[in-house]
């Protein structure tokens, strides 16, 4: 796997030349070259991909130490020292470790959704199928995963809308839930 670290350099701003760089990142593979989205911000790459100035780098450890090295050098609009739209100083920063995905878990155990805001819901997503992109990128994501009971994502066919839910097919569906291991166990 090659790791580099890139820059994305200015096309048009009010604020700052043409070809001053506004992002710096870390990558693997496309990386550099789609948008990403980060604390409900989305960065964009520039439109001309001559505007994209890649590092390559022996590997991640470097990677890394790259970008924080740039991000460092070239400063940040956020805290008012630099060019760069970057919300953090690069690095590790921002990846979940195995604690932080705990303490989220423990956090929604319990949680209960109120009667009103499930049927709300329900009327909302009532025969609505997804477009085709998020149908591929759902069977993209569920790739040998394994599902518990009888539900698997060969299951779930293009275009299928599932058949209502009727009082008898709730009960079986809470039934089968009950013995599923992600699931707490009702008391």
């Amino acid at each position: 796997m090659i790791y580099y670290s890139y820059l994305w350099l200015r096309e048009k701003d009010g604020t700052f030349p043409k070809g001053v760089p506004y992002y710096v990142g870390k990558g693997t593979g496309k990386r550099a070259f789609v948008k990403h989205i980060f604390e409900k911000k989305v960065f964009s790459p520039p439109k001309d991909k001559a505007n994209i100035v890649i590092f390559p780098m022996l590997n991640e450890e470097e990677a890394f130490e790259s970008e924080i090295a740039i991000i460092e050098l070239l400063g940040l609009i956020v805290d008012g020292t630099g060019c760069l739209r970057n919300l953090t100083k690069g690095g590790r920063r921002g990846i979940r470790t195995s604690k932080s995905n705990m303490k989220c878990s423990q956090t929604l155990l319990g949680h209960e959704v109120s009667p009103e805001v499930r049927i709300k819901i329900s009327t909302t997503l009532k025969g609505k199928s997804y477009p085709k992109p998020s149908r591929k990128g759902c069977i993209h994501w569920n790739k040998g995963k394994k599902f518990p009971g009888k539900i698997s994502p060969t299951s779930f066919k293009p275009g299928h809308i599932s058949a209502p839910w009727t009082p008898e097919r709730r009960a079986r569906f809470i039934e089968l839930r009950k013995t599923w291991s992600v699931y707490p166990k009702a008391a």
